[in-house]
């Protein structure tokens, strides 16, 4: 329950009696904050518009508490602001459009309007110059609301805005006032009809000034209607060729950024009607100026245009050259696309990039392109540390996959095998894991086949234990494989299991154990003599 004074307060705000608005008016010059601020909430809370002129008369004397109470209620100062600026004083006209830059008094846009379309009134150019500012105090309203409620209100205030800045820019032949245009492409949108009729005929007066703000104004509304045209269905010319003739930093990072790395189909469609780009050329400043993302960013969108092949490939050449990161990727993957010799130099040319993922998106390229010496180019790089690099050689190697190698086993000259299962080995990085996977395999006929590619590759050291495992299989075939397959290496664990095979059921196990034995035997005697035949080290 309110208490006394509350109550007070309350019933001032509340009542009828005329006599109330004297005493609330007397109290906005109390010499106590807290008093006016409750004489000021009271008076924003009724509806009288004398009460709400006397607000604004006392504007410039109000403290930051004060103010921010009539932020909440901005609405009840447009009667002063608009008599204000009707007053003819240009003190008080002054006054009037801090006040409504301060409180954002949209609403007086149309009384701006009129004061500015007024030959004869001397308040015209402040008029026009208010009309601009409030449009950019409000794009960045609209701009930065998150809120639903307040995004809905501002899209109904839009409209408002629009349409009297849209009549206004109709009457720009006899005003002359090119803020107006301004503002009104800051609040427009692209749908607009009126804008639509404009930037298409070059008679109308609006036509050029309209098109020299597109073409250098900085202000991000001004942009971002240029830039919402990438994504109507039917663009005017005139906005395509400001689109592609602007070079200024600024500009250029948003039309990277509005076409992303996925232009859309609408998007895509109207970049290919771009045919030449201010800023695609070599010793553009502006492209060494973009971040990475923005580089890539910058690719996609070239590779989307119908800009001839040369100078779309003379960027892409400066971005491998001097890029970043993001950027090179972005062209070596962009190149894919492009044929001829210019483009093959520049893959074989990104071959030595220190970027491994620049080297795998150019790996895959070299076979198909024709390349003289592709395969020795491919072979050199085989085991490449990097895992993205190795991946990208077994898709442009894929006779040296696994699969491959097992399946042309056979066939293979046994001379051949090794060198050919080493490769495999660097190309494929998934041998062993399928290796180990088909020593186990249920068929034995596979089991063997597994055996001896792992003995051909030199992979029985790393997968001992699952060789020495088949020793004991239940195949002869495959415990004759496993016994042969040990004899590459010397560990006491594979000698004690192939001594135990001399044992087996089978006699040409028992052979095959033997005669492993003895290489293993002949290999230590072998490594034995060559120690004892190297020079002793001299001691210091």
């Amino acid at each position: 329950m309110p208490t006394g004074l509350e109550a007070s307060f309350q019933y001032l705000a509340r009542t009828e009696n005329r006599a109330a608005i004297d005493v609330l008016v007397a109290g906005l010059d109390s010499p106590d904050s807290s008093t006016r601020e409750r004489m000021l909430r009271a008076l924003l809370e009724r509806r009288d518009p004398e009460g709400h002129l006397e607000i604004f008369r006392r504007l410039g004397k109000f403290d930051d508490a004060a103010k921010e109470v009539i932020r909440k209620r901005p609405d009840r100062l447009l009667r002063g602001a608009k008599a204000a600026i009707a007053s003819g004083d240009p003190r008080t006209f002054t006054a009037a459009c801090a006040a409504i830059h301060e409180y954002l008094l949209y609403d007086v846009a149309g009384d701006l309007i009129n004061i500015m379309e007024d030959d004869g009134n001397p308040a015209a150019s402040a008029s026009a110059a208010t009309l601009l500012r409030l449009a950019r105090l409000f794009y960045e309203e609209l701009s930065g609301s998150e809120e639903k409620r307040k995004k809905k209100e501002l899209d109904t205030l839009r409209r408002r805005l629009t349409d009297s800045l849209e009549q206004s820019t109709r009457r720009f032949s006899k005003h002359q006032h090119g803020e107006v245009i301004e503002a009104f492409l800051l609040v427009a949108k692209r749908q607009n009809a009126s804008l639509r009729q404009i930037l298409q005929r070059r008679d109308d007066p609006a036509h050029q000034p309209m098109m020299e703000l597109l073409a250098e104004s900085s202000q991000g509304g001004v942009m971002r209607l240029l830039l919402a045209y990438l994504d109507d269905a039917t663009p005017p010319l005139a906005v395509i060729q400001t689109l592609a003739g602007r070079s200024d930093l600024k500009f250029v990072r948003h039309l990277v950024r509005a076409t992303g790395n996925r232009p859309s189909r609408s998007v895509a469609k109207t970049l290919s009607e771009i045919k030449s780009i201010a800023w695609a050329t070599p010793d553009s400043s502006v492209l060494d100026e973009l971040d990475g993302p923005e580089q890539a960013k910058a690719i996609t969108l070239l590779a989307a245009t119908s800009l001839p092949k040369g100078r779309v490939l003379g960027v892409f050449d400066h971005f491998l050259q001097h890029g970043k990161p993001a950027g090179r990727r972005a062209v070596a993957q962009a190149l894919q696309k492009f044929e001829g010799k210019e483009a093959t130099m520049l893959v074989v040319r990104g071959l030595n990039d220190d970027d491994p993922e620049v080297r795998a998106h150019l790996i895959p390229q070299l076979r198909p392109r024709k390349i003289p010496g592709a395969m020795l180019l491919l072979i050199r790089m085989v085991g490449h540390p990097h895992p993205t690099v190795r991946e990208a050689l077994s898709q442009a190697l894929p006779e040296f996959t696994l699969r491959q190698f097992m399946l042309n086993f056979d066939s293979l000259d046994e001379e051949l095998r090794p060198t050919t299962g080493h490769l495999v080995r660097k190309v494929d990085s998934t041998t062993e894991a399928e290796l180990a996977s088909e020593l186990e395999c249920m068929s034995p006929v596979r089991r063997r086949r597994a055996v001896e590619v792992v003995d051909a590759m030199g992979l029985v050291g790393n997968l001992e234990q699952a060789v020495i495992q088949l020793i004991s299989d239940e195949d002869h075939m495959v415990r004759i494989a496993a016994a042969k397959a040990l004899a590459s290496i010397a560990s006491p664990t594979s000698w004690d299991v192939l001594r135990d095979a001399l044992l087996d059921r089978s006699v040409i196990v028992q052979e095959a154990a033997e005669r492993s034995l003895d290489r293993i035997s002949q290999s230590l005697l072998l490594q034995a003599a060559e120690k004892e035949q190297a020079p002793e080290e001299v001691s210091p």
